[in-house]
């Protein structure tokens, strides 16, 4: 398996034994975004697509796993974003079951986008975006997006101030992405990630 580290911009993978090894370490980060944030495998275990934190613009850095879990850099599209925070693509999530689109969730400029994804190659191209509206009318700090099997993607809003929320959206055979609710989470100071259980 593989582990992301953001302090030092560092890509590592690990064996059953504990055993690490740094695929990418040192300043400039992952493909020379920094900040190595958060991590997801596709379906088929063949890629890996890492959300780097320090950038600022929206990217995916995307790698090709073989056999023996050697990674390989991949070409990948950046969207320049004027630097407003300290750049926060803060998660990604590849769609299941099949696997055929990325997401990620930026929060500088709050919105969930949408990259396709070539399952032979693993490259990724940009497909949709969609502003995320915040909760109670507050400004959206989204810091999670998981994929849930029929077309469906929640990101967890954080929120500085106030209640944190989730948000819901459908995502359809062609890749449109479209808004389907939000739910409050008023017990909970902000919400910083979200499991779906298999049931």
């Amino acid at each position: 398996f593989y582990v992301t580290n953001g302090i030092v911009d560092a890509l590592a993978e690990m064996d059953s034994r504990g055993s690490t090894r740094f695929i990418q370490k040192g300043a400039g980060g992952i493909g020379n975004l920094a900040g190595a944030y958060n991590i997801d495998i596709s379906p088929d275990s063949k890629h890996v697509y890492v959300a780097p934190r320090g950038s600022s613009g929206v990217a995916l850095g995307s790698f090709a796993s073989d056999n023996e879990g050697r990674l390989t850099a991949l070409p990948f599209p950046v969207k320049q974003l004027a630097a407003l925070g300290e750049g926060a693509v803060l998660n990604v999530a590849v769609t299941r079951p099949g696997g055929r689109f990325a997401a990620v969730v930026e929060a500088d400029y709050p919105t969930v986008y949408l990259y396709k994804r070539d399952e032979s190659s693993g490259t990724l191209s940009p497909h949709d975006e969609l502003a995320i509206p915040g909760c109670d009318g507050r400004r959206s700090f989204p810091v999670d997006v998981i994929s849930h099997p029929g077309g469906h993607l929640y990101v967890a809003d954080f929120q500085w101030e106030g209640s944190g929320c989730v948000h819901h959206y459908r995502l359809n055979e062609e890749g449109k992405l479209s808004a389907e609710g939000t739910y409050a989470a008023d017990f909970l100071r902000g919400v910083e990630a979200i499991v779906i259980s298999s049931d």
